[in-house]
């Protein structure tokens, strides 16, 4: 493409000529053929049925952990109630993330637990991690209160 004159002389060149990516040659079948282009990668009909297929099952283990058997089974163990609903919302919450970005993989974009996140210097793991701990710290917080409010009443 030959470069365009602008204004008072000046030469630029609007776009340079590339080889396009073409299927001519390859043989694909319509499953394996790339649908459309997403951050450098391409996503085909077999990714977008492994997206669904994930995302359908995100969705359903996290409706499995907050059934009444799971609420059931917590309670046997003594947790308040108040702090089984807060568990099992904690838990599907994770669960959802978790197929939700093994979904996003399984499309064909990779996402990287270990690799840091653009605008943020943490990645996937670290920022779990991170609330796994300040969830850790609260849920130690408010036990230790109801016990010390309980040893209080009970011998005072």
């Amino acid at each position: 493409m030959p470069p365009i004159r602008l204004w008072l002389g000046i030469t630029s060149a609007v776009a340079k000529p590339h080889n396009a990516f073409t299927l001519e040659n390859v043989d694909l079948t319509l499953l394996e053929r790339p649908l459309f282009y997403i951050g450098g990668h391409y996503v085909t009909f077999l990714g977008l049925i492994a997206f669904a297929a994930f995302l359908a099952a995100g969705f359903i283990v996290a409706r499995i952990l907050q059934s009444p058997a799971i609420r059931r089974f917590l309670s046997r163990f003594k947790i308040d109630n108040n702090l089984t609903a807060i568990l099992t919302t904690l838990l599907s919450l994770a669960a959802l993330i978790f197929f939700i970005v093994s979904a996003i993989n399984a499309a064909g974009i990779p996402l990287y637990w270990n690799a840091p996140l653009p605008g943020v210097t943490l990645s996937l793991l670290q920022i779990f991690l991170l609330i796994a701990l300040l969830i850790g710290s609260w849920i130690m917080r408010v036990s230790i209160s109801g016990r010390s409010r309980f040893l209080r009443a009970r011998w005072a």
